[in-house]
């Protein structure tokens, strides 16, 4: 891995989901490797840049806006990062909703070889009465 200290992958892994939150799917392609592995929540695994694409397109269109709010790394191994997030959503109805995360990943080159993402999405994706009582 290129990214050589856990301030080194922090760095590079806020600079991906700044993207991310910023809906510029294309760019945060970049960070990916060919046959990049993406396990988001309870998502089935999604592999492969162009999947990993065509999924993440689609998903942030459920919301106007997302701010990854990302503490607490580790680098584990020369290859494997792990860190804690809370996750803000503001939803099309009005609702702002956070949600508290975690992700293991391992990176090659500068380039994501897998993400495993675990949140729960519930909140996100609950009616508005259902979504007030999260926010509480």
């Amino acid at each position: 891995m290129t990214v050589d200290s856990a301030t080194g992958a922090e760095t590079w892994i806020r600079r991906y989901y700044q993207l991310c939150g910023a809906k510029d799917i294309d760019g945060a392609m970049e960070f990916w490797a060919p046959d990049g592995k993406l396990t988001f929540a309870n998502f089935e695994p999604v592999i492969g840049r162009d999947a990993i694409h065509e999924t993440l397109a689609q998903i942030v269109h459920n919301w106007i806006k997302e701010t990854h709010s990302l503490h607490h790394f580790w680098l584990l191994a020369d290859d494997l990062v792990a860190f804690e997030m809370d996750v803000a959503f503001d939803r099309h109805d009005g609702r702002h909703v956070v949600v508290p995360g975690a992700a293991v990943c391992r990176i090659d080159d500068r380039r994501f070889l897998e993400q495993r993402i675990y949140v729960d999405m519930t909140p996100v994706f609950a009616p508005s009465d259902a979504a007030a009582s999260a926010t509480a």
